[in-house]
């Protein structure tokens, strides 16, 4: 899964951090090589956070007794000269650095490259990347913002946002509606279209009165942090003057106000939520879909990804872990963080 990262700025060159992410605590660094990694982020000696310790060439030092790990998560060098235990190693997750912002995959694999915001030209376009600012804490798993999308009668009666009711396409992970009458305060009437990219990345891309308006946001579960979520607006550059900038900086503000509105206008109503039995109508039956599909996402825990690194045991069995102490988390999704560009 694709996540993100709470207070996480992007390191630079021998940076290192590590944050709170789905179950677990990922360790993010950038080496002498210019390329970002993630790991998981405590060290298999005594369990010292590897986010305080440095970065030494390519390679993470721990800061407690310096146990070196390489790129590909193995203890690679102990000061004291011991033998390295052959289970001193840490998991390495799917990294890819994009729009400003870094994405972790929560997996092995991830099932989607990180999506793309149709027809957009660095040339001729320009984004502004960050965290969408929330009025409190989003105490529900990532996943649950994205029935919002699909949830048309919600548009109504919490932003006032009349007469949306629009057909529903899927493709492998990716669901997609269009409209021609999106109307709201913070953008005025945008003909719209929009994408959700597994559980929790969405792209949204449209046209006010011959304005590209874009974007692609991502909510990412980080552990006690809670949902955070993290966003790149996108428009056009019409001319590279004064006016042209300032037109462009009023339509990318535009953009991150309509999703931080949207956003807290839920938020706490999403807080109070009670998932459970669900008597759902035939006005909720796009919502259905997405909810079907969310179960059948592929789902994984920090513990089980921990034990797909250790060595197998003599019976060809890879080695027993501690269970994970918080429930499952959905494997692919977004922002495991994000500093402007």
């Amino acid at each position: 899964m694709l996540v993100s990262g709470a207070a996480l700025v992007r390191p630079g060159p021998g940076q290192s951090t590590s944050v709170d992410l789905c179950d677990g605590r990922v360790v993010v660094y950038r080496g002498a090589d210019g390329v970002v990694r993630a790991m998981t982020a405590y060290c298999k000696h005594l369990g010292a956070d590897l986010g305080v310790g440095d970065v030494v060439g390519d390679d993470l030092r721990c800061p407690f007794h310096h146990w070196r790990y390489g790129t590909d998560g193995r203890c690679s060098h102990i000061p004291t000269g011991d033998r390295i235990p052959q289970a001193a190693r840490l998991f390495t997750f799917p990294v890819s650095e994009k729009w400003g912002i870094i994405w972790v995959f929560w997996g092995a694999e991830p099932p989607f490259e990180v999506p793309t915001i149709p027809t957009f030209d660095e040339k001729t376009m320009v984004s502004k990347s960050g965290q969408i600012p929330m009025d409190e804490p989003l105490v529900v798993d990532s996943w649950v913002f994205g029935t919002n999308i699909f949830d048309f009668a919600h548009f109504r009666a919490v932003h006032g946002i009349e007469n949306l009711s629009p057909d529903v396409e899927r493709d492998g992970h990716r669901m997609r509606w269009s409209v021609d009458n999106f109307i709201h305060e913070a953008v005025g009437r945008v003909t719209m279209t929009v994408e959700k990219w597994g559980p929790n990345i969405s792209v949204t891309h449209g046209v006010r009165n011959g304005e590209f308006l874009g974007h692609l946001a991502a909510s990412s579960p980080m552990g006690r942090e809670g949902t955070k979520f993290f966003i790149v607006a996108v428009t056009r550059l019409e001319s590279d003057d004064d006016e042209g900038r300032a037109t462009a900086d009023r339509n990318l503000d535009q953009i991150l106000a309509l999703h931080t509105d949207l956003l807290n206008e839920d938020l706490p109503i999403m807080n109070t939520l009670r998932l459970g039995e669900a008597h759902m109508t035939a006005a909720d039956r796009q919502m259905a879909r997405y909810l079907h599909y969310v179960r059948s996402y592929p789902r994984t825990t920090m513990a089980e990804l921990e034990r797909s690194v250790l060595p197998a045991r003599g019976d060809g069995r890879a080695a027993s872990a501690p269970s994970a102490s918080g429930p499952a988390a959905s494997a692919p999704s977004a922002a495991a963080n994000a500093g402007s560009e």
